[in-house]
């Protein structure tokens, strides 16, 4: 009787250490989440939270800002680049390319605070080179900045992508995708 009563308490301080590791796990883990206008259309906030969540799961991920991505408002060229895997794509500046976010909406982008230092936006007064089909256009950021969209859909780069035709977040947590013209 005495043993089965060591194996219980064992069993519950093992229980209370496991939820008390994933409460702090949890509260130093919440994600930064853009304010969201009443007057633009909701996005599922779950997937939200964790798509900025686990932006930071990626293997190895850079947080030094790459300076083949500009981020003031300067003049960057939309092409087109092509690769054998993928097909065509659009790429922004120094030819890096250009990804969407699954949990955006039509001129609302919902990657913010460490979200948008994994995925820098966009940013920028555009001129397209070559074929580029659909329509650039605009969206003003929480912070004010205007990000540029393609077919309405915010435009980003990912960190990781080193040099020009880097891919490297195509499919990412099955949230990010390049940008097809």
């Amino acid at each position: 009787m005495l043993r089965e009563m060591k194996n219980l308490a064992t069993k519950n301080h093992f229980f209370i250490l496991a939820v008390f590791a994933l409460a702090i796990f949890l509260v130093g883990c919440k994600p930064q989440v853009p304010a969201v206008s009443t007057n633009q259309p909701n996005a599922d906030t779950a997937n939200t939270n964790a798509a900025n969540t686990n932006v930071n799961q990626a293997a190895n991920v850079n947080t030094n800002v790459n300076t083949n991505r500009p981020t003031e408002n300067v003049a960057v060229a939309i092409a087109v680049r092509n690769s054998s895997a993928l097909g065509d794509f659009l790429v922004g500046a120094n030819q890096m390319t250009l990804y969407t976010f699954k949990n955006d909406s039509p001129n609302l982008s919902n990657c913010a605070g460490q979200c948008a230092v994994v995925w820098p936006p966009l940013i920028g007064t555009v001129t397209v080179q070559g074929d580029v089909n659909g329509t650039i256009g605009s969206v003003t950021r929480a912070d004010g900045t205007k990000q540029v969209t393609y077919n309405e859909l915010p435009l980003y780069y990912y960190i990781n992508d080193k040099v020009s035709g880097d891919t490297n977040g195509e499919g990412f947590n099955n949230l990010w995708s390049v940008v097809k013209p």
